[in-house]
């Protein structure tokens, strides 16, 4: 049984999805990783999606290294609860989706709509204007509430530390931290994520949308980070609907699950979670 992390890539055989692809093969090279490559058909034409599939499981087996696993699956287009239940079931390390403008519907009942809010793993959004390069500047936010989510980094480590990465996290609370809270909140960071560098930035979530929209706006950021069943998850998915966010950024969104039970197991490490592992290191 593979010990590699297992990342899906949702396609449509588009423009995007070709992009998203080759984003997630720069960017994990260097790490063990398998990959299932997963269509709905909007169409009969299953033989054509087939074929189409074993092209690109060729051409992926061709550039990849050895000890990667890739594989394929199609999904009928009236078979969108088989596909949710699917991805939910083989517990994937990610699921990553190419978006563009315009052309995406996030509507409710749409294909994009039912992933964003149904899939319980990672979920990741990379638009077509993302450029192909080292991921290494992003913004991490959640509520003071859910402070411990923050344990959820653990799994990507390797890939933070080996891209160097400059992490401004964005904590959001109701009325500003005491100087007090503030210092815990240090603390807890620096005992969770020891190895990496993170700017505390704390704001009200009142104004957490103009914030957070500064903050982009003062440096070019990689990737936006945020979390199920916090005050960012809404927002964003509010913006997707009403066409907003995709298009007019070059960072990826990437919104992170983490129920109580998976938290748990990051916590007191009772059970071992799938985490990024370099290569290089495993060589030495």
């Amino acid at each position: 049984m593979s010990k590699n992390i297992k990342l899906a890539l949702y396609t449509d055989f588009s423009e995007e999805s070709r992009v998203t692809l080759n984003t997630v093969i720069f960017n994990t090279w260097g790490f063990h990783f398998d990959l299932d490559v997963l269509c709905i058909l909007k169409d009969d034409n299953i033989q054509d999606a087939l074929e189409k599939l074993e092209e690109l499981k060729k051409e992926l087996n061709f550039h990849l290294e050895d000890g990667h696993i890739i594989q394929t699956k199609v999904f009928l287009k009236d078979e969108e609860d088989l596909l949710i239940n699917h991805i939910n079931r083989e517990s994937y390390f990610s699921l990553v989706v190419g978006v563009a403008d315009s052309e995406i519907n996030w509507k409710p009942g749409s294909t994009y709509h039912t992933l964003y809010t149904m899939v319980k793993t990672d979920l990741a959004l990379v638009p077509i204007t993302h450029p192909i390069k080292i991921e290494n500047r992003g913004i991490v936010s959640l509520e003071f509430k859910n402070l411990e989510k923050l344990h959820a980094l653990k799994k990507s480590l390797e890939f933070f530390k080996f891209y160097h990465a400059k992490i401004r996290l964005i904590l959001l609370s109701d009325n500003l931290l005491s100087d007090n809270e503030t210092e815990t909140v240090m603390e807890f960071i620096s005992n969770v994520l020891p190895e990496l560098d993170i700017d505390l930035i704390n704001v009200t979530k009142a104004l957490c949308q103009e914030s957070i929209l500064m903050a982009v706006l003062e440096s070019p950021i990689d990737y936006f980070l945020y979390f199920n069943d916090d005050h960012l998850e809404n927002l964003v998915q509010n913006k997707l609907e009403a066409a907003i966010m995709p298009g007019i950024h070059k960072f990826s969104l990437i919104k992170m699950y983490v129920d109580e039970h998976i938290l748990n197991d990051l916590k007191y490490g009772q059970v071992e979670m799938p985490k990024m592992r370099l290569k290089v290191l495993e060589e030495k």
